[in-house]
């Protein structure tokens, strides 16, 4: 049957990997994480809360750059006084990506 096996380490994004089994197959499945993530480095002025798909990932500045899975995503930063910016990025594995972003004062 069709099994989903997750792969999950504290410092890298997850990654879900499909697999095909006959019953009393047996299948060896590797995922190398670092081989297969990029790096962010994002400067907010004046800082953010950063979402990615609505999950939580960090506050800027950042103490280091964050690991994300290779691929385009789009960012969500957050602050109280500010509007919430939507950031589009493309992440490739091996490589780190700098982002300068200003956040647009709320009108109130």
């Amino acid at each position: 049957g069709r099994h989903l096996l997750r792969f999950a380490h504290p410092n890298f994004p997850p990654h879900v990997e499909p697999v095909e089994l006959a019953a009393g197959e047996r299948k060896t499945v590797s995922w190398f994480f670092a081989q297969n993530i990029g790096y962010l480095w994002l400067e907010v002025h004046p800082w953010a809360e950063i979402y990615l798909d609505s999950t939580y990932l960090d506050t800027t500045p950042l103490r280091r750059p964050l690991a994300l899975a290779g691929g385009a995503q789009t960012l969500e930063l957050r602050h109280p006084s500010y509007q919430r910016q939507r950031e589009s990025v493309r992440i490739t594995p091996g490589d780190t990506l700098r982002v300068r972003v200003a956040l647009r004062k709320l009108i109130r």
